[in-house]
């Protein structure tokens, strides 16, 4: 018989980790993000190429910072006041619901603090 405390604990809903809440976990390649979905304004970013990665918010805090590979997706919440930094902008692309994709810059250029905004995206690519 094995001791109390050694038995390993039951998991309930009440005490299961939520992942969807994880806001600061880094994405794994080709990793879908969970998030409260509002299809009307979520954005995905692709790398058609290695391109360093960071999502930050207003105050300059890291949400999250990655290297994407060629054929990575990261789905982007339009809802959110989030901004991004990349290394090698020619390799990353971003699709607005109902847009052709859209390369954020030129091979090798650094683009910074980009807001991760729908209205503002379409206005400027």
């Amino acid at each position: 018989e094995t001791p109390a405390s050694e038995t390993p604990s039951e998991v309930t809903a009440e005490n299961a980790a939520d992942p969807a809440q994880d806001v600061t976990a880094t994405p794994q390649p080709g990793q879908a993000v969970a998030h409260n979905r509002d299809p009307e304004t979520e954005m995905v970013l692709r790398a058609s190429a290695t391109s360093w990665v960071e999502i930050s918010r207003p105050d300059g805090s890291i949400v999250s910072a990655w290297l994407m590979r060629q054929g990575d997706e990261y789905t982007i919440p339009g809802d959110q006041d989030i901004y991004l930094t990349a290394g090698n902008a020619g390799g990353l692309e971003i699709e607005l619901i109902g847009d052709e994709p859209k390369r954020l810059g030129e091979w090798g250029e650094t683009i910074s603090e980009l807001p991760l905004d729908p209205t503002l995206l379409n206005s400027r690519y």
